[in-house]
Order: C-alpha cells, then sequence, then structure tokens
C-alpha cells in the first residue's frame, strides 16, 4: 500500500502530457501518425500497443519534442510544447532507449556516468545501490566499458540510470525487450512503482498486450491507419 500522498486517480490528477489530433508523415508520404489524441496524468502508466514499423516510436518522440508533428497539438503540463518550453524541460522529459548501446558513450567507464548525476539525484525513489540490487546488478559493473557488457545489463543500467534522474515523463519504448524472463517482469515492476511514488508519467510501448494489461492504467492500439483506438486494461 503506497502512502496517501501518491494515491492518485486518473480523473483528478494534472495532465502531464496531452497531444490533440496529432498526424506526422515524412516528405511526400503517406502519415505514419494520423489524428493521434490522447492524455497522460500524473502517475499514470499509459500503454501504447502495436507491431514493429506502425508508428509508436514515432509517435513517442514527437511526446518528447524531439520530432515536430505535421499537424495537431502537444502540451506540456497544460503549455503548448514549443522551443523555449522543451528547452527549459528537457531534462523532465526522459526516454528509456530500446537499445542501450545507444544511450551510453562507447569507451567511457560506466561508473563516470553516474558520478555526473547531481547529488540530488535518487533521493525521491530508490538509490543507486538499492535500484542496481533489485535489478540484479553486480556493482563491478561500474567499473567497465558498454562494450564489456552484454545488451541486458545495459538495459537494466539504463533503467537505473534513467529512473535517478527523476523525469516527470518517461517514455519506455520496448523496456524489457532485452531482458532475460525473469527480469522482464521484475524491470516493468520498478517503472510502475516510480510512476506511483513519485507521480510521474509513464507512456509504455510494446508489441505485448499481457504486458499493458498487466502494468498499465489503460493503453491505446495502433490500427494499420495509424489511428490509435482506447482499449481497457483488464486485471
Amino acid at each position: 500500500m503506497w502512502p496517501e500522498k501518491y494515491i492518485r486517480t486518473a480523473n483528478n490528477a494534472a495532465p502531464v502530457l496531452s497531444i490533440q489530433d496529432v498526424t506526422f508523415e515524412f516528405a511526400k508520404g503517406a502519415p505514419v501518425v494520423n489524428g493521434a489524441t490522447l492524455d497522460i496524468r500524473e502517475g499514470e502508466v499509459v500503454g501504447l500497443l502495436g507491431p514493429s514499423g506502425v508508428g509508436k516510436s514515432t509517435l513517442a518522440d514527437i511526446c518528447l519534442g524531439l520530432l515536430k508533428p505535421s499537424s495537431g497539438s502537444v502540451r506540456w503540463f497544460d503549455e503548448t510544447a514549443d522551443r523555449k518550453l522543451i528547452r527549459a524541460e528537457r531534462t523532465k522529459f526522459q526516454k528509456l532507449f530500446q537499445n542501450p548501446a545507444n544511450a551510453f558513450p562507447p569507451n567511457i567507464i560506466l561508473g563516470d556516468v553516474f558520478d555526473k548525476l547531481t547529488p540530488a539525484s535518487g533521493t525521491g525513489f530508490y538509490s543507486k545501490s538499492a535500484l542496481m540490487a533489485k535489478l540484479n546488478l553486480d556493482p563491478s559493473v561500474l567499473l567497465r566499458r558498454p562494450d564489456q557488457l552484454s545488451g541486458g545489463e545495459l538495459q537494466r543500467l539504463l533503467i537505473v540510470r534513467v529512473l535517478l534522474a527523476q523525469p516527470r515523463f518517461l517514455v519506455c519504448d520496448e523496456p524489457s525487450s532485452r531482458l532475460d524472463m525473469s527480469i522482464q517482469r521484475l524491470a516493468i515492476d520498478i517503472i510502475a512503482d516510480y510512476a506511483a511514488q513519485t507521480l510521474a508519467a509513464v507512456l509504455l510501448i510494446s508489441h505485448d498486450k499481457t504486458v499493458l494489461q498487466k502494468r498499465a492504467d489503460r493503453f491505446f492500439e495502433f490500427t494499420k491507419s495509424g489511428l490509435l483506438e482506447q482499449r481497457v486494461s483488464t486485471f
């Protein structure tokens, strides 16, 4: 049972992200995203379901301000996500990459990455050591370079780094795809716990409907036309 201050419902929580009628298309191409509308509120885990290539990651990058939509609106904290707001709030909007090798400089000792985090990082949730222990990461991995770790170890270490940054909005793009089955559920549970404890908003992208039904408060599904249809999670 979470402390009372962490308990919010989707109805009375403030929206962290809101997109309305968002369309995105590459030059002279068919729309990759077509008329997408959704809100994600404080403390919510919202799922995005669909097979590879339908536009899930494109929509996520639009939500993060990494891509500009062809039409439609994107709002952060109920303000238009223009360049000024995106620059000001960039560190509060984070992405858990599907390929963790792209998230770490190739020749750096991994412990140096964590040494550069601000002293306050991790004070609102689990500490670095606690997160590493929960994800079955030996402290010795911080003495190595990225190319000396497996993909699963890097993915778990990336989860630690992203959560220590304390984002207000977190996109998790297939966060457990490189993990063993025994670790997959644990990793997603930790992400969901982070949302519950800190009131962060989480967009959880997956091609696995079962994952979203178990851990998302609600989820949306991409159709072949790129439209989003809301599906009710079953528990």
